[in-house]
Order: structure tokens, then C-alpha cells, then sequence
């Protein structure tokens, strides 16, 4: 007589035939090695190229700072000869005075250029 369910209904039979398998691969120990050593060669290189491009980041960030200072030490005033205009039209001559300050070099205290911007 077969085993019934709540709902007095037969149950399922299930029938479990395990596969056991070995876990022998059918890979030569050669062709082990050889994957094992690519495997380990790809890792490094990874890491390399992490650790390069790293330093590189740091190396381009450390130059732009020392640009910026540099670019910080210089100071430009411009003075326009029509001191009391305050608005420009397409086509106006306009002449002045450019003066570049070096504040770090003191051998190179005032620069002045004369410019007439059309």
C-alpha cells in the first residue's frame, strides 16, 4: 500500500540514483604547471601595471601642483588709459598699459607691455 499525503493522495515516488565521479581532471601534469604558471604570470602583470599606473597618477598630480605655484608667484594689471570708461563696444580702440609682476624672482620685478586691443 503506498503512503498517503494529507490530502489523501498517493506521493510522489522519487527515485535518487547518485552520479559519483572522480575528481581526477584529464589534464596532463605538464599542461598543470603550464596553466598554473600563466595564471600566476597574468596575476603579476596585473598587479604591475596597477602599481605603475598608480605612481604615474601621483607623479601627473605632484607636477600640476608644482605648476600652480609656479603660476601663482606672477601677478598682470592692466590699466587702460580711459581710466573712467567701464563698458567696451565691438570696434572701440582701447590702449593701456599690461604690467606683468614677478613676485618670486626679484631680478625680474616689473615687466610693462603697451597694447592697443581693437
Amino acid at each position: 500500500m503506498r503512503n498517503l499525503n494529507q490530502n489523501k493522495q498517493p506521493t510522489a515516488e522519487v527515485t535518487y540514483q547518485p552520479r559519483i565521479g572522480s575528481g581526477d581532471s584529464h589534464l596532463t601534469k605538464r599542461t598543470k604547471i603550464i596553466l598554473i604558471t600563466i595564471t600566476s604570470l597574468l596575476i603579476l602583470a596585473g598587479v604591475t601595471i596597477l602599481i605603475v599606473s598608480v605612481s604615474l597618477r601621483q607623479a601627473r598630480s605632484k607636477s600640476t601642483d608644482s605648476n600652480a605655484r609656479k603660476v601663482a608667484k606672477w601677478d598682470i594689471h592692466c590699466r587702460f588709459d580711459d581710466a573712467g570708461k567701464i563698458q567696451y563696444l565691438a570696434g572701440d580702440v582701447i590702449s593701456g598699459t599690461i604690467e606683468i609682476l614677478n613676485n618670486g624672482l626679484p631680478e625680474l620685478k616689473l615687466k610693462s607691455i603697451d597694447a592697443t586691443l581693437v
